[in-house]
């Protein structure tokens, strides 16, 4: 799930997605640097209308916040899971192996051990989580990335 983070000009002038509060879609967003006007930037809201915005993106103004307020939405980053926040009762399994999953045998350190293909294999949590695997922890009825979401 995408993050939203305080809307940053510099960052949206570099290209950097921007959204409502309420999580609607900016399409178009534009500074006018010649308007001598407290909100110099204009945008458009999908399904909305045109709404005026100061350069901190605050639609109302600064001290209070609206759903219409400008933000930042960015992906969140995956890092490996630590020995005490692995699941240990998760099942693994990579998108390619069609279905197949296994039940971890043991952690120790930062490394567990999965039957595969007829041997066992060890592997650290971080090539779990760089090597795209991912987990489930109700059976195999959601699967989601090995790792944590910062």
């Amino acid at each position: 799930m995408k993050k939203l983070i305080p809307f940053d000009l510099d960052k949206a002038l570099k290209g950097a997605k921007v959204v409502c509060r309420n999580g609607k879609i900016v399409s178009e967003w534009h500074l006018f640097t010649t308007c001598s006007s407290e909100q110099p930037l204009k945008a458009v809201i999908v399904g909305d209308c045109l709404r005026n915005y100061n350069k901190n993106g605050s639609w109302m103004s600064d001290i209070r916040q609206s759903e219409y307020d400008l933000m930042l939405e960015v992906e969140p980053t995956l890092r490996a899971w630590t020995r005490k926040e692995f699941p240990s009762d998760c099942l693994i399994s990579m998108t390619t192996w069609d279905g197949a999953w296994v039940k971890v045998i043991e952690i120790i350190n930062d490394n567990i051990t999965i039957p595969y293909l007829g041997s066992l294999q060890r592997m650290s949590l971080k090539d779990l989580c760089d090597r795209g695997y991912i987990h489930s922890l109700d059976q195999g009825k959601t699967w989601l990335p090995c790792g944590v979401e910062d």
